[in-house]
């Protein structure tokens, strides 16, 4: 059977779902107790009688009916799916199982994090619904996708093709995105958590930062040569024995961990940044795009009270007076 026109998603009175044509034509029958609409040119199905889980192209034709507990949108022509519990990758193209049904979780490494437990700083989706939540902001089927793949316990990556990236040996990986002025997006690195530790990895699974710090968080900066990116960069707060220090998205060491904290101060509408940063009990700010020092670490408290296009105001405090400061911006 092949159709070439347009074919859209239709409901029964007896709550079964089929397609038309674009000229009202019966294309699918109105049999399936479930169906999405088209999406990157393909649509799932599935009929109560037999529990086959079905996908058909845009021309109505069906190129993958597999038995199976759940079924997820393909991406690349790839389909991750879940039967008795375990989970794994199907080509719907060739039929081809890339991964058997032995992992414990599969996702698309996207935008978001994946990790063990909902309840900590990142988030594991459930099911297909969850994930077009993600999915329809970015459109990102144009890039090289990547799988992260749960077994034992244990997160590891593979590529769409079923090659092993990294073995499953960790207890969370995060994709941590770089964002480019023109609103594209850069997968540049991976956060992971090894034995409480956490590190950085680059999308080819090589360690670019040891699994040694016990706190790892983003923020941003705005462009410098140093971080070889475009517009907003991201660099990495980090801690290590109690001490706070900065890490580059390459990996690289910027601030040593020896402060007792460290505080971003983010002006979003003229994309201005500056770090305030504690050592010894006094504290002190720094400009993130060249490291240097706009206020030495010397003043028992500071406050920003105005910051705009020429200069930052700064009221500060030390040996219990308190002064205004005017930094210009460099």
């Amino acid at each position: 059977m092949e159709h070439t026109e347009k074919i859209e998603l239709f409901s029964a009175d007896n709550c079964k779902y089929g397609f038309n044509d674009e000229h009202g034509n019966e294309v699918i029958p109105c049999i399936y107790s479930y169906a999405t609409s088209f999406d990157k040119g393909y649509a799932l199905l599935l009929e109560d009688k037999t529990q086959h889980r079905k996908i058909i192209d845009a021309a109505g034709n069906i190129v993958l009916a597999l038995e199976c507990d759940s079924l997820m949108r393909p991406r690349q022509e790839k389909s991750i799916f879940r039967k008795n519990d375990k989970w794994g990758l199907v080509n719907i193209i060739t039929n081809e199982i890339i991964l058997p049904c032995e992992y414990e979780k599969i996702d698309w490494l996207d935008g978001y994090g994946i990790c063990k437990d909902k309840t900590d700083e990142c988030y594991e989706p459930l099911d297909d619904r969850e994930l077009h939540n993600y999915y329809q902001w970015y459109d990102l089927d144009n890039v090289s996708l990547k799988l992260v793949v749960k077994k034992d316990g244990k997160w590891g990556l593979v590529d769409p093709d079923g090659k092993i990236i990294l073995r499953c040996k960790y207890d969370k990986i995060s994709l941590e995105l770089m964002e480019e002025q023109s609103g594209g997006l850069y997968r540049d690195c991976l956060k992971v958590k090894k034995d409480g530790k956490y590190g950085l990895l680059n999308m080819k699974g090589e360690l670019i930062s040891l699994c040694e710090y016990d706190f790892m968080s983003k923020s941003y900066i705005t462009e410098d040569d140093y971080m070889d990116a475009i517009g907003n960069v991201i660099y990495f707060i980090v801690m290590k024995d109690e001490k706070f220090g900065i890490l580059g998205a390459r990996g690289s060491e910027i601030l040593p961990c020896e402060f007792d904290d460290i505080d971003a101060e983010i002006n979003y509408k003229i994309e201005s940044l500056f770090l305030m940063i504690c050592k010894d009990k006094k504290w002190g700010v720094i400009n993130p795009d060249n490291l240097d020092w706009m206020l030495n670490c010397e003043y028992e408290q500071i406050e920003c009270i105005d910051k705009n296009y020429e200069n930052f105001v700064f009221c500060v405090k030390k040996e219990k007076k308190w002064e205004i400061l005017k930094i210009p911006r460099l």
